[in-house]
């Protein structure tokens, strides 16, 4: 994980920050560091808009592995709005 947040520290392109992003927040996930991964999934939400769904869905799990079900809520409704 040291090499993509190098390359996100070192990043100009939104799009390529988002993607970056997004790839360490799974992995943020993946090891149950779900705090760090909503944290990331909101920044690539903020980068880019390219992978909003995907980055929602994702958060939405991870609120859900964390107890937040008013936040899968939010979330939820954010998608069907």
């Amino acid at each position: 994980m040291a090499d993509c947040s190098a390359l996100i520290s070192s990043g100009t392109d939104p799009e390529e920050v988002a993607t970056l992003l997004m790839n360490r927040a799974y992995c943020y996930g993946r090891t149950e560091n779900y705090g760090q991964a909503i944290q990331d999934y909101g920044a690539a939400l903020r980068s880019s808009a390219s992978n909003d769904v995907h980055c929602l869905f994702n958060r939405g799990i991870c609120y859900e592995k964390l107890g937040e079900y008013l936040k899968v809520r939010s979330i939820v409704e954010k998608m069907t709005g």
